[in-house]
């Protein structure tokens, strides 16, 4: 059997832990959206190399789980 014709199955308990992600997706994602804001300002206002690190990884966070909950609606 080929990989193309092989499908993945969730248990029960994963299955029930994504529903419940994307039941809550959009306030996950307006809470990151806040924070990202926040880290927006704070590399903006500090111009420190540590600002602009948390920076680059909030928005690599929020694209990754926007992604995922598009994909795996």
């Amino acid at each position: 059997m080929s990989s193309m014709d092989q499908t993945r199955v969730l248990s029960p308990e994963q299955n029930e832990m994504l529903c419940e992600v994307h039941n809550h997706g959009e306030l996950i994602l307006t809470i990151l959206k806040s924070h990202l804001k926040h880290t927006e300002f704070s590399a903006s206002k500090y111009k420190e190399q540590e600002c602009y690190e948390e920076l680059t990884r909030s928005k690599r966070a929020f694209n990754i789980l926007k992604t995922f909950l598009t994909i795996t609606k």
